[in-house]
């Protein structure tokens, strides 16, 4: 009859077995180099994001993490790559509010952040502004870009009436190339502290905060996911990481897997009514 040395190790075996990892894969990950999906264009706000953490992260980990920009489709290109990773594929995403609102704008956009995604960790905010070119009064038609910054030079240039930005886009208005209406976040941000809120002006309602957060492939092992947890919450909460954030218009803001998700499935459901209420047609 096996003694209770050998039940242990058979038991602690099985519990390997069951998040999928052999021996040592725990206490030894990472053991090759990370690769962190972006989702925009290379120069985007996620994208000098997603490389500022991927620095500081990789410094934690003892690894390299290798940015991967993967544009596209409305970030349907990264989110298709991040969701064939396996469990064990070393492949991470930085995820923007985007993740919860497209279901609602696009046909073929078919993931849940939650079910389809491991959660990570929140990491910052942001929030937009709207700015206009100086010469134009008002009307409204959407146009969708890629990126903020190509939004902003084509809103300088005249080639757009208005733009909705991100705040480090948003810079480019500082000395009269844009006029800025009005910011969607809670309060206003120290640089655009003379522009007011959009509550400020009546419309309490009209909310545009930006939330980037870290996915894992669906099923990641939950001992990778403490390990993924703990080092982020280190990165995020350092002072210097912190100004980082800031000098690219984004807030640190901190939230562990459990409360992220939670977090997504009401950004989801916000979004789920007010698309439809603001009359937002779906594209393919």
């Amino acid at each position: 009859m096996p003694n209770r040395r050998t039940m242990t190790i058979i038991a602690l075996a099985g519990l390997m077995l069951l998040f999928g990892l052999g021996p040592g894969q725990t206490e030894d990950y990472p053991s090759r180099p990370v690769r962190l999906i972006i989702t925009t264009p290379a120069g985007s706000l996620v994208d000098v994001l997603g490389r500022l953490f991927a620095q500081e992260l990789s410094d934690r980990l003892g690894q390299t993490i290798v940015v991967d920009n993967r544009p596209g489709a409305m970030t349907q290109i990264g989110a298709d790559a991040l969701n064939r990773a396996s469990p064990d594929d070393y492949t991470l995403m930085i995820a923007t509010s985007e993740a919860t609102m497209l279901p609602f704008l696009k046909r073929s956009y078919h993931y849940d952040p939650v079910k389809d995604f491991t959660p990570i960790a929140l990491l910052a905010t942001s929030w937009t502004v709207f700015a206009v070119n100086p010469k134009v009064p008002a009307d409204l038609v959407h146009v969708p870009y890629r990126g903020g910054g190509q939004a902003a030079s084509d809103a300088v240039a005249g080639q757009i009436e208005m733009v909705s930005l991100g705040l480090a886009s948003a810079r480019v208005a500082e000395g009269g190339a844009l006029r800025i209406l009005a910011q969607t976040g809670p309060r206003r941000h120290p640089m655009f502290a003379d522009v007011p809120t959009t509550a400020e002006l009546g419309m309490p309602d009209v909310r545009m905060d930006t939330w980037f957060g870290l996915l894992a492939p669906p099923h990641t092992p939950e001992p990778i996911v403490a390990r993924l947890v703990r080092e982020s919450d280190a990165v995020v909460n350092q002072g210097a990481f912190r100004e980082k954030l800031f000098r690219i218009g984004c807030d640190a803001a901190w939230m562990p897997p459990t409360e992220f998700g939670i977090f997504m499935r009401d950004d989801a459901k916000k979004w789920e009514k007010l698309i439809p209420a603001m009359g937002i047609p779906m594209v393919d």
